[in-house]
């Protein structure tokens, strides 16, 4: 089940549902993260 996606319009993750809440509050807080995943798209 989907509960994380990468949104490459906002340039950040965003939760599908309450679970990827947690992940996405994460993932969005680690810059070098999210400046991988936005040059990858």
């Amino acid at each position: 089940e989907e509960y994380l996606r990468f949104d490459s319009d906002v340039g950040e993750f965003r939760a599908v549902n309450e679970l990827g809440r947690p992940s996405a509050k994460n993932y969005n807080s680690r810059k070098e993260l999210l400046d991988n995943r936005r040059a990858a798209v």
